[in-house]
């Protein structure tokens, strides 16, 4: 039950503190105190409608990197994507050299596969009466 309790007000301290980030886009940053750059009048304002943002106003939650990894949804990195029909090129395919001239827009399709003849019900009747 502890660790439930705790999972839980950590997930609310990380959501809260994303919702200050959105609230306070466009602030800026400050990287000395790790923490919004807004000015004493924004905050007081900020904290009339949202008072459980006070808790943030020196700094964000501890250990906010491994928070981003146990609650944030968005974990697409695109290294396993896949588009239906073409071929991926294979790692050593690929090269580093960024001198080439070759375009890096290419896409190898696949080739369409055939389609087999089914049989039919009435296939196997007409069989039987031959």
């Amino acid at each position: 039950m502890q660790f439930k309790n705790r999972w839980e007000n950590l997930k609310t301290m990380y959501y809260q503190w994303k919702q200050l980030q959105i609230d306070a886009s466009g602030l800026g940053w400050n990287a000395n105190l790790g923490t919004i750059d807004a000015d004493t009048d924004w905050w007081n304002t900020h904290l009339i409608k949202n008072p459980e943002h006070a808790k943030y106003r020196n700094g964000g939650p501890p250990n906010l990197a491994k928070m981003d990894l146990m609650f944030d949804d968005r974990h697409v990195t695109g290294a396993e994507s896949a588009i239906p029909g073409e071929i991926p090129l294979d790692k050593e395919d690929v090269s580093d050299d960024t001198d080439s001239a070759e375009d890096d827009d290419e896409v190898i399709k696949a080739k369409p596969k055939k389609q087999r003849k089914t049989k039919s019900c009435k296939d196997d009747f007409f069989a039987q009466d031959e």
